[in-house]
């Protein structure tokens, strides 16, 4: 256990040196901007994703409903 929590430290400092070193050194550092709250950007970045959960869980309870249904007949039980 105790191994095991070595190797993963060891990998993060050694993963995290190697990111370190490849971010750019002379170039100035960039100023993040705020997301403007437009259509475009409200549709993007709120409805969109939204809509992709909602239509993967749907799909994951219909498929399992299906599965029941399916085992069900198979089994004889109503």
């Amino acid at each position: 256990m105790i191994f095991r929590k070595l190797v993963v430290v060891f990998s993060f400092l050694v993963f995290g040196i190697k990111a370190y070193s490849q971010s750019p050194d002379m170039y100035p550092p960039t100023v993040p901007e705020q997301v403007e709250f437009d259509l475009f950007n409200i549709v993007l970045y709120i409805i969109l994703p939204l809509a992709i959960f909602a239509t993967y869980f749907g799909y994951r309870y219909s498929k399992r409903k299906k599965q029941r249904k399916k085992e069900e007949k198979e089994n004889g039980v109503k």
